[in-house]
């Protein structure tokens, strides 16, 4: 192959030093250029699977925030819920000890 690019290149009025380094220059360029286009279609191959990964993981974490949040949500309406009984249960005890006459505290702390 070098002879033949050798002679084609020494056709076209190139000296003969300048041929022969083309006529290796040549090959060796295309080898790189081929080594060069595989790499970089493999790195893109990667660069778009991680990339994927990386919106998959994102999606994932947004969707376990939401659910957290909606059990977050569920647990303080149950804490309110159980807040609100709790002072009214004491508030009927207050209400009720003070028309028995004794001391509020003494029905929320009960008696010594």
């Amino acid at each position: 192959m070098s002879a033949f690019l050798i002679s084609l290149l020494t056709g076209w009025g190139l000296p003969k030093w300048a041929a022969n380094l083309l006529s290796y220059a040549i090959p060796v360029l295309i080898v790189l250029g081929a080594l060069w286009y595989y790499g970089h279609s493999q790195y893109q191959a990667g660069w778009n699977a991680n990339d994927a990964a990386w919106k998959t993981a994102i999606q994932q974490a947004k969707d376990d925030v939401d659910k957290a949040a909606g059990n977050a949500s569920d647990d303080s309406v149950k804490r309110h819920d159980d807040f609100v009984e709790r002072v009214t249960t004491e508030k009927g005890k207050v209400d009720a000890a003070i028309q028995d006459g004794s001391s509020p505290a003494d029905a929320l702390f009960g008696t010594r």
